[in-house]
């Protein structure tokens, strides 16, 4: 399987475990020292990720429309995200991941994770 299309099953497996709220197999995702980056601040490690994900994330759900992937080595990749986030079924508003990738002994990991909403308009 090429790079690209394994990190584009890992994003969709990232999709469904977070909406579905399967920390256990969204945590498999992550390396265990990786770094996380949202609205609510900075944390790292495998767990204070997913204590942050059930803390702030447990009333959405995520659809990703896009998905960008760049090769920066044989064992990193960037992938960038938009797509939306609704609040039991009500669009929230748009948003941007940014996952850092890096092979290891278990396959593609996330390593690092930024997330941002779109700026609400201006009115």
């Amino acid at each position: 399987m090429s790079v690209r299309a394994a990190i584009e099953v890992l994003a969709s497996q990232w999709a469904r475990a977070f909406n579905a709220r399967e920390l256990k197999s969204l945590g498999q995702l992550y390396t265990d020292d990786a770094m996380f980056i949202g609205a609510a601040g900075m944390r790292r490690g495998r767990a204070a990720i997913l204590d942050y994900v059930q803390a702030h994330g447990a009333d959405l759900s995520i659809t990703f429309d896009e998905l960008h992937i760049e090769l920066l080595d044989c064992d990193v990749a960037l992938a960038a995200l938009a797509g939306t986030a609704t609040n039991d079924g009500a669009q929230v508003r748009g948003f941007h991941f940014l996952q850092t990738y890096v092979w290891t002994p278990k396959g593609w990991r996330i390593a690092g994770h930024h997330g941002s909403y779109e700026p609400e308009p201006v009115r």
